[in-house]
């Protein structure tokens, strides 16, 4: 049984697996299950050779705390992890990446009914020793 956050994060990254560039690179798409995110990036390392695409839920808050409804948003984080040293293969460098993913999901109404779109927040690379990361943050503003 899963939360509907996780659940609108197994459809955020179908999302994410259909865009063009996406599928075009071959890049292995994973939704963060577990507390280790590094595992599971060695994981879709071990996959795809070329890199990976980690999706993740960052967690929610409500923006309506005197309601006596909840009414909480949802964050999320589209990762793409790349070697950091390329192969030498065609694969577009990390910020077009980013920008299709970012551009492909800004505005996506999630396949469940609801009205409020995702909207992206902030794309940024990230430091890490061993991988080129760039994070895509999005946020559906109440669910």
């Amino acid at each position: 049984m899963k939360s509907r956050w996780i659940g609108k994060a197994d459809a955020l990254a179908e999302k994410v697996a259909g865009l063009e560039v996406i599928a075009g690179a071959g890049l292995e798409v994973i939704v963060l299950q577990e507390h280790d995110p590094m595992a599971q990036v060695v994981a879709g390392m071990e996959k795809s050779a070329r890199g990976c695409i980690l999706v993740a839920w960052l967690g929610g808050k409500n923006p309506e705390t005197k309601l006596t409804t909840l009414r909480i948003g949802s964050g999320y984080s589209v990762s793409v992890w790349l070697p950091a040293r390329p192969n030498g293969d065609d694969l577009p460098p990390i910020d077009y990446l980013a920008e299709a993913i970012a551009e492909g999901i800004h505005g996506w109404v999630q396949p469940d009914g609801l009205i409020h779109p995702l909207l992206v927040t902030a794309v940024k690379p990230l430091p890490d020793p061993t991988f080129r990361v760039v994070e895509v943050t999005a946020e559906v503003f109440r669910v």
